[in-house]
């Protein structure tokens, strides 16, 4: 009886141990481990072909391009996961919001040598590559469905490996921008006029700026925090902007880049501009020139000029001028002939006088 008692336990404590090693055996199936590897794919570098599968697949240590040189990996770079859960029988699809809802969100870094790993639960994810000033474009948003399925069908794949495809800020094609401010009368070239520079209309809008890196390169992605780039007009009316980045095509030629301007500073006595200018930009220099009305009613307006007529108080005056070939106006030469014939005068009645003294003696 005894022996039969100990067998029970026996069986009992083997079946526990049993359904924990089970337990976690499928714990252990419904969790993914997902690494991120950022590489450092410079603008117009095309990479080899069995460098740009997107299946989840370990590619090797080192990817390479197509003229197998090996693609440097991209430290510090941030992504953001996102928990997506199904709304209803369709698939999730992230151009349509109404397809899913968003739970848990966390963001990791890539390390030293690009990569950053997380372990994920079975299920729908975002995963989002965000803003880096080095970075010309993120990726696009990315749907993951864990577990995935292996190419033959026969299995999962784990860990999963994700390689962001994104270019990096073209350190070869730039673009530079000389702004000329004028008169809608006369083209009169206008001074103290300032310009602020967006990526986007509707950055312009709402007063979203483009700044500077610390290599004096304008951050086009808009991810560089200080001051906003802000460029003022000279005595010429000029003013430029430059190290503008520009992306580059396959064959390694640059792409034209479109840019709004906002007139943050209007010269006195002229109408400011209330929309913003696009701009388009090619490689080298480019020229924008940004006309002004006049407002109504200003009198003299900067850059302009006035006749003003001065009579001349003195004689110095008017023989200074003539001793230069200056014509006096008419009305100094009527002053100055009255003023010359009444000293004349004097000077012959004084003559006389000193005369008819000198017969008396």
């Amino acid at each position: 009886m005894e022996n039969k008692k100990i067998k029970t336990i026996f069986c009992f404590i083997a079946f526990l141990f049993l359904g924990l090693v089970l337990s976690g055996a499928l714990k252990a199936e419904a969790t993914s481990s997902v690494y991120i590897v950022k590489f450092a794919q410079k603008q117009g570098e095309v990479l080899a072909k069995d460098s740009t599968t997107n299946d989840g697949e370990y590619l090797g240590d080192r990817l390479k391009d197509s003229n197998g040189n090996e693609v440097e990996f991209l430290s510090g770079v941030d992504y953001l996961i996102t928990e997506l859960y199904p709304t209803g029988s369709e698939r999730i699809n992230l151009e349509d919001s109404t397809t899913f809802t968003e739970g848990k969100q966390q963001t990791v870094t890539t390390d030293e040598q690009g990569k950053v790993n997380v372990e994920l639960e079975d299920g729908h994810y975002k995963i989002e590559e965000l803003e880096d000033t080095r970075i010309a474009k993120p990726m696009n948003p990315i749907h993951l469905s864990l577990p995935v399925t292996n190419a033959e069908g026969t299995g999962f794949v784990n860990p999963v490996y994700i390689y962001p495809k994104s270019n990096l800020v073209s350190t070869d094609a730039f673009a530079s921008l000389r702004i000329q401010k004028v008169s809608k009368t006369g083209n009169v070239p206008l001074k103290g006029a300032s310009f602020k520079l967006s990526l986007t209309e509707k950055d312009a809008t709402n007063s979203k700026f483009l700044h500077k890196n610390v290599g004096g390169v304008v951050d086009i992605t808009s991810a560089t925090t200080g001051a906003d780039i802000e460029v003022t007009t000279d005595e010429k009316g000029t003013t430029t902007i430059d190290m503008i980045p520009l992306e580059l095509d396959e064959n390694n030629n640059s792409i034209a880049r479109t840019l709004w301007l906002t007139e943050t500073k209007t010269p006195t006595g002229y109408v400011p501009l209330t929309a913003p200018q696009k701009v388009l930009l090619n490689e080298g220099s480019n020229e924008i020139t940004i006309v002004n009305e006049e407002k109504e009613d200003q009198g003299v307006l900067p850059g302009t000029f006035e006749p003003i007529s001065v009579i001349p108080s003195t004689i110095g005056d008017t023989i200074g001028k003539i001793a230069n070939n200056e014509l006096p106006d008419t009305g100094e030469l009527l002053t100055s002939v009255s003023t010359l014939g009444a000293l004349l005068l004097l000077f012959s009645y004084g003559i006389y006088y000193l005369r008819k003294d000198k017969k008396k003696e």
